[in-house]
């Protein structure tokens, strides 16, 4: 194994990757920081309309985990780092308090797909 690598290495005179830089980035992100990849790949920060329960996205961010075998913050710290990344705003729907400037973005891709 030794020697392919670096008869290899011989051959193409440099050092080959198998992922690109982009790609290296996300597999970084998502690995590292369970909630910044549930926002980048779940969270739609650029809707100014949107509001969503605390409470759901922090079920959907457990289901996320799980699915794709993440590190699971408590609730308390996904809070604060779900606000810190996003900017997102918060309020209260009637009791339950909610994120606002934010929403699923499979809400959005419905949303698409009844236009269509």
């Amino acid at each position: 194994m030794l020697f392919r690598s670096l008869n290899r290495l011989l051959k193409n005179g440099q050092l080959t990757y198998p992922y690109t830089a982009e790609e290296t980035r996300d597999l970084y992100e998502k690995w590292s920081d369970s909630v910044q990849s549930f926002i980048f790949n779940e969270i739609d920060c650029e809707n100014d309309d949107g509001e969503i329960k605390k409470r759901e996205v922090y079920k959907r961010y457990k289901k996320y985990c799980i699915e794709n075998k993440l590190q699971l913050e408590n609730q308390i710290i996904f809070g604060r780092r779900f606000f810190g990344i996003t900017g997102c705003g918060t309020k209260r729907i009637g009791t339950i308090p909610a994120y606002t400037g934010v929403s699923f973005l499979s809400d959005k891709l419905d949303i698409i797909k009844e236009k269509i």
